[in-house]
Parts: structure tokens; sequence; C-alpha cells
């Protein structure tokens, strides 16, 4: 026996172990019954890209054949990344989710490397297991609508490489945030705003290095400068030409946009904002999650005492280096009016627990003296408090993944994919029209190589114009298409439901009810039908689940 405790105690790396643990049980949490809830819209825009680009759907610009901008501010390098995936796994709950959990821990692990680097080993083991079970940054990776995966990702490791330089001064570092910069800002414009909070916090925190670099290393300093001038140079051309920039920034009442910023900050860091979109709002859950956070908060601040006894200063500037950081990120998303929702936010996840468990890692390199062991048993009981509780508040989010969510993530749109895959294993030529937002990408997901899908919500949002309509009837109609509607109180718009109707009923179009998709609850989901006209009669067809 004590032989087996004397291996454990000096052969087993308990760090490693630590670190092990805790992305396996991050991959765990953020992997569990992956297919629920349903697909998002948004989640699968990047689908047909990574499926070779055959149609237009969410390509905004290629380079000849290949996709290279999804939307004027979303790069194609998550397609480029799944187009691989999709060729050897096809398009799944697995093959789309579980690539962005890998992701997710990979970013978990060089969050770690970076708190490992800028603080202690204690405090990045406590930080990657309190982030390991951050409701916030388990959500926004297993469902990246956002897309926000890749972009904490890119942050991390723009973290790790600056102040890797800062602690190295090897100049070919700043090259290689230079690069990471590039492939963010790429991936998803506003990747711009780590990359000049960076900076600017570089220079209030560590004038020095900077002042010291360009003095032993001007050529570089000059190449450096020039490759940042030339990215800003090329960021402001493309946002000036492909997006309204100026009018990103137009806010008329500044007080209104700062509390709805701060709400938003609330919602991400209980991620409850994730919780919201997807099933409704929770305010309790929200409420734990704050309480919890503001305890480990005043455990953090408990360690002060030790700190200054042991005259640890030196622990304070990367501390202000995060803090900094983050209030500078918060304030490009308070003048970015666009910046709206909590994938948005996340771009700060999960940011903030890392003051905390640098202070909170100090408490276990001070002194055993009575006081020292007080404050490291309030930090391991706080620890394990955050742990619980938040794994908790994710087993409830999970848990409410497979019951009733909002209709734009009910699973639903499995039973439609089947119901369609029947009607299109008779005739394929059948077009598939999408009346409502929600839908396109989804449909299109698990039918492009079996049917012409239609994601035409705008004309029906908008009211169908007579030419319109005519277009329609000339283009589609003579192919017996089938409309995909969302049932009542069930649409993303309700205008397109009644002007859907409303168009039939000009156009004298005859409406044939194919189908119904129902929810769990038994609650009609989406409506399928059939169209002919006065000039066109098609025969009708019976319903088939």
């Amino acid at each position: 026996m004590k032989s087996l405790l004397f291996y454990l105690h000096n052969k087993v790396r308990w760090d490693k172990s630590v670190v092990l643990l805790s992305v396996i049980l991050f991959a765990m949490l953020a992997g569990y019954n992956i297919t629920t809830p349903g697909f998002y819209y948004d989640e699968l825009l990047f689908v047909n890209a990574a499926l070779g680009g055959k149609i237009n759907m969410f390509i905004h610009a290629r380079f000849g054949d290949l996709p290279l901008m999804l939307m004027p501010y979303i790069g194609a390098l998550k397609a480029w990344l799944y187009y691989p995936i999709f060729e050897i796994f096809g398009v799944s709950a697995y093959s789309i989710r579980f690539p962005v959990i890998v992701i997710g821990c990979f970013t978990l692990w060089i969050n770690y490397r970076f708190m490992n680097l800028a603080f202690s080993k204690a405090a990045a083991i406590i930080f990657i297991i309190l982030a390991a079970v951050d409701p916030s940054t388990l959500f926004h990776t297993r469902l990246d609508w956002g897309p926000t995966a890749l972009m904490m990702l890119f942050r991390g490791l723009l973290l790790l490489t600056v102040f890797a330089w800062i602690k190295t001064r090897y100049s070919w570092l700043l090259f290689i945030a230079a690069l990471i910069s590039i492939v963010g800002i790429f991936d998803k414009l506003n990747f711009i705003w780590p990359v000049i909070a960076i900076i600017i916090t570089t220079f209030l925190v560590y004038p020095e290095r900077i002042i010291e670099f360009v003095k032993n290393n001007m050529r570089t300093s000059v190449s450096v400068m020039m490759l940042a001038l030339l990215m800003a140079v090329v960021f402001l051309s493309y946002s000036n030409s492909s997006l309204d920039f100026k009018g990103q920034f137009i806010v008329s009442d500044w007080w209104q946009r700062f509390q709805y910023v701060i709400n938003m900050l609330l919602l991400t860091v209980s991620g409850s904002g994730v919780y919201n979109v997807v099933i409704g709002e929770d305010d309790q859950i929200t409420r734990l999650a704050g309480y919890q956070l503001f305890v480990l908060g005043v455990t953090a601040v408990s360690v002060l005492p030790l700190i200054l006894i042991r005259r640890n200063f030196a622990i304070f500037r990367p501390i202000l280096f995060i803090t900094i950081f983050m209030i500078f990120l918060m304030l490009q998303i308070l003048v970015t009016r666009q910046a709206t929702g909590p994938h948005h936010m996340a771009i700060l996840a999960p940011l903030w627990l890392m003051p905390m468990a640098a202070l909170l890692g100090c408490a276990f390199s001070a002194n055993y003296s009575s006081g020292g062991m007080a404050i490291k048993g309030l930090s391991i009981v706080a620890i394990m408090t955050i742990v619980f509780s938040s794994s908790w508040i994710n087993v409830t989010y999970l848990k409410a993944f497979n019951g009733t969510v909002k209709p734009s993530w009910d699973a639903g749109s499995n039973e439609l994919v089947a119901v369609l895959e029947k009607v299109l294993d008779k005739d394929s030529s059948r077009p598939i029209i999408c009346v409502d937002w929600g839908l396109g990408t989804i449909l299109y997901a698990h039918l492009y190589d079996k049917a012409n899908v239609q994601d035409n919500w705008p004309t029906f949002k908008d009211g169908l114009s007579k030419s319109g309509a005519e277009y329609y009837e000339r283009e589609f109609i003579p192919h017996n298409p089938i409309f995909v509607v969302p049932a009542e109180g069930m649409e993303a718009f309700p205008e397109t439901r009644s002007n859907f109707f409303n168009s039939a009923a000009d156009r004298h179009w005859r409406l044939n009810r194919y189908s119904e998709i129902k929810r769990k609850n038994d609650v009609v989901l989406y409506e399928l039908y059939t169209v002919t006209t006065d000039t066109l009669v098609l025969p009708a067809i019976s319903s088939e689940q």
C-alpha cells in the first residue's frame, strides 16, 4: 500500500491528469445527446459551401469555383475544414457538431497554456477546471450558430502568442500573431475586435517591450508595422465596399445601448443567452450563475492579503492585461450597433474566469500558515461549488434541449426531411420551396443530392408581386413543387404564412395539403402543400407520412 501511494505521489503527473479529465468532462457534456436540439438555420449556413457550393445558397463570393466568402462578413474557412469531413462521414448531427466540440477542447487547452505562461500552473489548473463546465463556453461550442467556435480558438491562440512574445521577445511570434489575426478576420470580420484590443492592451500594459523591440529590431519592426498597415487598409477597403461600415456605429441612445450590452454580458456569462435563444427565458438559472460567480470573485479577492504579504506584485500586471483586453472588447461591442446577440458576446467567454483563477492560484503557492490554509480551504470550497452548480446548469439545459424548444430549433425538421425523401424517391425533379425563414439550410444539408431546395422566404416575407407569382407559375408549378409552410404560430416571420395564402387566393392557386409535421406534443409544426393553377392542373397526390 505504501509503495502504491509512493508511486502515485512521485510518478503520476496530477496536473496533466486534471487537465485531461477537464477536457474529457467538457467533451462529454458538450457531446451528450448531440442530436438535440434540432438543427438551426444559421448553424448550417456553411454546409452548401462545404459540399462544394453547387448552388449559391450562402456563397457571397467565389475564387473560380472555390467558395471564398459565405456572407460579406463571414469567410468560407469553416466550410473548407468541413469539406473532407462531409466527404468521409456525410452530413449528420454527429459530423456537424462533434468537430466543433473537438475545436472547443483544443481551445480549452490553449487557454490553459496561456494561464500557465501568464500566471502559474496552479492558476492554469483552476482555470481549466472552471472553464470545462462554463455554460457559455460549452453551449456556444456545441451549437455553433454564431459561428463562435473558431473565433474562440483564434482568440486563445492570439492571446497565447502575443504573451509568449512578451515573455520571450522572439520576433517570429509577432508574425505568427499577425497570421492568426488574418485567418481570424477572414473567418469572421468581427475578429477585428480582439486584434484591436490586444494591440491597445499591449501598448498600455507592456510599453517597454514594444520600445525595446523597436530599438533592437528596427527592420522587423518596420515589417510588422507595414503588415499591420496593409491589414488595416484591406479591412477598411473591404468594409466600405461590402458593408455599411459607418452604419455599424450609429447609435441613437447610448445609455439604452449600454444597458442592452450589459444585459447581453450577463446572459452570456450565465450561459442563459443560449438557453433563451433555443428554449426561452429562465431568469432563475441566470441569477444562480450570477450568484456563483460573485462568490468566486469574493473568494478570489480574499487571496489579496496573502499576495501582499508575500509581495507577489508581478501577478497584477498580467491580470491588468486580461482586464484591459476584456474592457476594450466590451467597448467595441458597445459601439458596434449590429452586435445584438449572445453569439457576439461569446468572444469574451470564458475570459472572466482568468483573473479570478489567477488570484485563487496564489492561495496554493502560499506558506502553510493558518491564514493561508484557511484561504486554501475556502478556495477549494468555492471552486467545487462552481463546478457542481455549473454542471447542474449544464444538465438542466441538456434536458431542456430534449423537450419543447422554439420552432426554429425543433427536431421535427428531421421528420420533415424523412417525408420529403419519400416524395423525392418517386420524383427527384420536384422543387422544395421554403416559404418561411429557418428551413432552407437544414433541408439542403440533408437533401442536397436529391432535391432542388429553394430558400425563398424573402419573397413571401415581402409579399409576392404579380411578376413574382408569374415566375412561380412559369418556373416551379409545372414541376409539381412542394411548399413548406410553418403552421400558424410557428412562423419566424408571421407575414410569410399569410402572404403565401393571400397570393394563392389572388392567383387562384389550388392548394392541396399534402402532409403535416408535428412536434412531440402533437402540435402541428409544418404544413406541406402542392399547388395547381387553372391553366395547369396536375393530379393530386395522396398524403404520405
